[in-house]
């Protein structure tokens, strides 16, 4: 059923995309602009460990820490949490959805930057999105789903808003 799903709401998702990478964009932009936006972004506790793991050749060394199983659970269990709340915040007429795209797609553009300004973005790029592809894609589709319950309670046609919702 999925499949059909996607297929009939594919510009929504398209647009969903689309948003994500702007916001990922801007989250490059505002750091090459301002280099103290990743510290803000970011926190300085964790770009204070990215740059010691990157002085000690292990940049990312925050991706080895502790046990592989524990690893594992503890990024999982983020992933499903993210993709979650941002489907689940769409019940606010979709804005909570863009909030948590906003949100999310700065962070990742600001990650980014970060590495790209150390000399080692195209690393990065193989860490982050062979990890990172499946957990990228669930944030877009929650998004899109969460755009989808705001949609419905906005735009309930000739429902009420609660069948619109239930649909």
């Amino acid at each position: 059923e999925l499949p059909l799903v996607i297929k009939r709401r594919q510009r929504l998702l398209l647009f969903t995309f689309l948003f994500f990478m702007s916001f990922v964009l801007l989250g490059v932009f505002s750091a090459y602009i301002d280099q103290t936006f990743v510290r803000a972004v970011l926190g300085d506790e964790y770009v204070d460990m990215t740059e010691r793991n990157i002085a000690n050749g292990d940049p990312f060394g925050v991706y080895k820490n502790g046990n592989e199983l524990a690893m594992f659970l503890f990024i999982a269990f983020n992933n499903i949490m993210v993709a979650f709340k941002t489907f689940s915040l769409g019940i606010f007429l979709g804005i909570g959805s863009l909030y948590s795209l906003f949100a999310n797609g700065l962070m990742v553009g600001v990650f980014e930057f970060m590495f790209f300004h150390h000399n080692m973005g195209f690393q990065s790029i193989l860490v982050v999105f062979i990890h990172g592809t499946l957990e990228l894609s669930a944030i877009v589709i929650s998004g899109c789903a969460g755009l989808m319950i705001g949609n419905s309670l906005l735009f309930p046609g000739t429902y009420t808003r609660l069948q619109s919702l239930k649909q």
